[in-house]
């Protein structure tokens, strides 16, 4: 028997398929009871603005200039082309 073999309780078999663990762990239902409740406010830490929270996810151009230097590139390979 392989070590992989024991699940969390220490039974030995087919662990990661039949062990009421690993079946408990893939039930979404055992979540149901936090769905409901709101974000935790901290004391003394405001939440972030909306406007602010969406900025973080927002495209940013990692290489500036990069656009740039692709338009003039273009630009000189249509005038060779002519």
């Amino acid at each position: 028997m392989k070590r992989n073999d024991v699940d969390r309780t220490g039974n030995a078999g087919s662990a990661r398929e039949s062990s009421p663990w690993e079946r408990s762990r893939r039930d979404p239902a055992r979540y149901d009871d936090m769905m409901e409740l709101s974000p935790p406010e901290l004391p003394g830490h405001p939440r972030m603005p909306m406007r602010d929270r969406a900025a973080q996810f927002a495209p940013f151009a990692a290489l500036t200039g990069f656009e740039e230097v692709i338009r003039e590139a273009a630009a000189e390979s249509e005038k060779e082309n002519e």
